[in-house]
């Protein structure tokens, strides 16, 4: 009877103590056994400097990429506006296949920063220029212009809108709102043509409002003394919009939410605007040094913002983990901060690109620290990251990407249970070994659980046939096809070992003089090709 007795009593206890347990403590288990991993990488571009900015997913599966390139060869070859960086856009299928491309410059840098889908399926895309010929012939108005260009969903061109004076004006972000219509953001430096009075001042953010046919409705700027920057904008459900940036600004539109105490430093800025672009709120995220925000999103309840900052007290008080720290923070619909929580280690981490799973939010950025946060998932000089928080802001899981070089996320998105990533890379081993094409390249990876659901058509070598002196080595690079999988199984073989011998890693070293065959096999798919070697 004691016995039983004692069962019974232990059984209650435990029944007792998981009644106490937050549920949220099994909610984040599940969650954080889901972490993905990656399925797939892609590089794209040419010989020279490509990187993806930003993107938007399609009903297909693939997506619309935009971003610059200052390559002739390789994904761009014969495509090129002039001897600088040209912007471009470009829809990728479900397995990184390009189905179209098109650029946009001229003679000097052209970029290309934002996109968003209109409710006709066509593109709005935002950036700048230094352009005076191509594209831009006979619109260039200054040093640089803001650029808005719409694109059909088969890639044509169907308009381009120029915005300037005589000094520097760029477009950072753009958004669909609810009437249909489009608004830009960013920063003016000019006081003339387009922007005059407008009441600016040293340097202010722009906004800009635009109909779907190109005409300018109307157009603003948020401005102190000194400087003001919009990084993003995101539509909101009152037909208004939410803006977000940087300011170290005390007057004018900041006057009487800056703290003066910190004058000098840089504040992180979100203003929220009705229609007609008329300012509703506006709150400031501040510390002792400076920060700013980079991406909003609107949410069922508020607006998620993310960022970087330096500052280590008042809003940051207790969260600075080194030089500078990503930051996430979210607020309701009225401007109150929620929460504020902070990534990195302790050099420099920031956060560039955000996005929403099913229960949570997906932050991509990148990371130059290899402690804290970014213990053990440090690549290289810099490395890509990409995070998932919860409605709480509990950091749930952190994946990264890259090599040895500098590697970055800047924005990606969520699709039928896997995680999409863009950004850029400058390695060409680790998570890059076998896609890297130039010297800096565009990347998409690939992320989920499963890499079944992918069906592999084949495999391919980048040398089919060379000739080597003898102590010469030479790197073979395997991939499968119609996408790269990082994780992936091949394996090498030597048909005569003493002529070259191949290691694991498909790295080939000629011995003597005579011929062989090095072999690159799936063994779990069958597929099977070989490089003929000769040896002088």
């Amino acid at each position: 009877m004691k016995k039983k007795f004692y069962i019974k009593t232990i059984l209650l206890l435990i029944f007792c103590m998981l009644l106490q347990t937050p549920f949220n403590y099994f909610v984040k288990t599940a969650k954080a056994a889901s972490s993905p991993n990656i399925l797939w990488a892609k590089a794209y571009g040419g010989e020279e400097g490509d990187d993806f900015k930003s993107l938007i997913q399609t009903e297909d599966g693939g997506c619309v990429i935009l971003g610059h390139t200052g390559s002739d060869t390789g994904d761009f070859k014969g495509l090129r506006k002039g001897y600088y960086t040209d912007a471009f856009i470009m829809k990728i299928d479900k397995y990184g296949s390009i189905k179209w491309k098109s650029l946009f410059g001229g003679n000097k840098e052209d970029f290309f920063y934002s996109i968003a889908k209109d409710n006709n399926n066509d593109y709005i895309v935002a950036g700048s220029s230094y352009s005076t010929d191509g594209d831009l012939k006979g619109l260039n108005k200054g040093i640089e212009d803001a650029v808005l260009a719409k694109y059909s969903n088969s890639g044509t061109l169907l308009w381009k809108r120029i915005i300037g004076g005589s000094n520097y004006d760029f477009f950072t972000s753009v958004a669909v709102l609810n009437d249909g219509n489009y608004v830009a953001v960013g920063q003016t430096l000019s006081t003339d043509k387009d922007l005059s009075n407008l009441n600016i001042q040293r340097s202010d953010a722009l906004i800009v409002k635009v109909s779907q046919n190109g005409e300018i409705l109307w157009k603003k700027t948020f401005c102190g003394d000194i400087y003001e920057i919009f990084y993003s904008v995101c539509p909101t459900s009152d037909g208004g919009f939410i803006a977000v940036g940087s300011s170290n600004s005390d007057t004018y539109d900041m006057s009487g939410i800056k703290d003066c105490y910190y004058n000098q430093s840089y504040d992180a800025i979100i203003v929220k605007y009705d229609k007609d672009g008329n300012i509703q709120w506006k709150k400031i995220l501040a510390g002792n040094n400076d920060e700013a925000f980079k991406y909003v999103i609107s949410t069922k309840d508020g607006y998620v913002a993310i960022g970087e900052t330096k500052s280590s007290d008042e809003n940051f008080e207790g969260l600075s983990k080194g030089d500078t720290d990503g930051f996430i923070a979210k607020y309701d619909n009225y401007g109150n901060l929620i929460w504020n929580k902070t990534f990195g280690g302790s050099r420099y981490d920031c956060f560039n690109g955000l996005n929403t799973d099913n229960d949570g939010y997906i932050v991509f950025g990148r990371s130059y620290s290899n402690d804290k946060d970014m213990s053990s998932l440090s690549k290289g000089t810099s490395t890509a990251i990409m995070l998932k928080y919860d409605d709480n802001g509990n950091l749930i899981w952190k994946k990264s990407f890259g090599g040895s070089g500098i590697n970055c996320f800047n924005h990606g998105y969520f699709y039928n249970d896997e995680y999409t990533a863009v950004g850029f890379s400058t390695s060409s081993d680790k998570d890059m070994s076998g896609i890297s094409i130039g010297f800096g390249d565009a990347v998409l990876v690939k992320y989920g659980n499963s890499v079944n659901n992918l069906k592999l058509t084949g495999l391919k070598l980048n040398i089919t046939n060379t000739t080597l002196r003898k102590g010469q080595k030479i790197n073979l690079k395997a991939s499968t096809l119609p996408v790269n999988i990082i994780n992936k199984k091949i394996l090498w073989s030597s048909s005569n070992s003493k002529v070259a011998k191949v290691d694991s890693s498909g790295c080939v070293t000629a011995l003597s003089k005579g011929n062989t065959i090095i072999y690159a096999y799936m063994p779990n798919y069958g597929y099977k090709v070989y490089c003929k070697i000769t040896v002088k």
